[in-house]
């Protein structure tokens, strides 16, 4: 099961209690009530829903703890805002140490769907000089999982004090030229071959962007 089905699954167990031997959805409970033991089956709890009642192994006596603690919990939760139709104007905190200033009306205010976000794009220049061996060059540009190589096709590949291009981006991430040829990753790897190359080290021009930004 990957994350995302993951997700779905406890995005779908949010709504249901966890008992000792079962989940039930909260909102069709009716009752809950100690029942008997018998020889089969010790003492525990009937949940009563729409759809019948079943036997769960929970301790009612624990069970009744259990809720009797979280209400405890709720009564100690602050206060909440104003109904609708109110108007609030006060300082909240934000997180430990830092506070803002608020004003809260009576009319809601349109939230952006997530889908309707869009992160501002960060695209930025950069170069790194890479080492260079008899067999050529493999590596990683950089190591920040949230960086992405974008617009490869305007990358190069200089000598080591970028006087000379040696290399130039194409579409899909080849690099080509006429000592210098391989491939450069989305994700800053690379593999090149240099061929009758002097120097040690070669200069690597391209550019980054967050990845997921526009």
């Amino acid at each position: 099961m990957n994350s995302a089905d993951l997700i779905k699954l406890a995005r779908l167990f949010d709504k249901f209690i966890e008992l000792e031997s079962s989940f039930v959805k909260v909102d069709e409970i009716k009752a809950i009530r100690k029942s008997d033991s018998t020889d089969k089956d010790p003492a525990g709890i009937e949940v009563i829903t729409p759809h019948g009642t079943f036997m769960d192994d929970t301790d009612f006596d624990n069970f009744r703890t259990r809720i009797n603690d979280t209400l405890a919990l709720l009564k100690q939760e602050p206060e909440k805002l104003p109904a609708r139709g109110e108007a609030l104007s006060e300082t909240v905190a934000a997180s430990p140490g830092q506070t803002i200033s608020t004003s809260v009306d009576a009319a809601p205010q349109p939230q952006l769907e997530q889908a309707q976000r869009k992160v501002v794009p960060q695209k930025s220049s950069r170069q790194v000089t890479i080492s260079v061996g008899s067999q050529g060059a493999e590596g990683k540009l950089f190591d920040d999982p949230n960086l992405t190589v974008v617009d490869r096709e305007n990358l190069t590949i200089s000598t080591p004090n970028g006087d000379s291009v040696l290399a130039q981006g194409k579409d899909g991430g080849v690099v080509q030229g006429e000592k210098v040829s391989g491939f450069i990753y989305t994700n800053g790897k690379y593999k090149l071959i240099f061929k009758d190359y002097p120097h040690q080290s070669a200069l690597v021009s391209f550019t980054v962007n967050v990845r997921g930004a526009a």
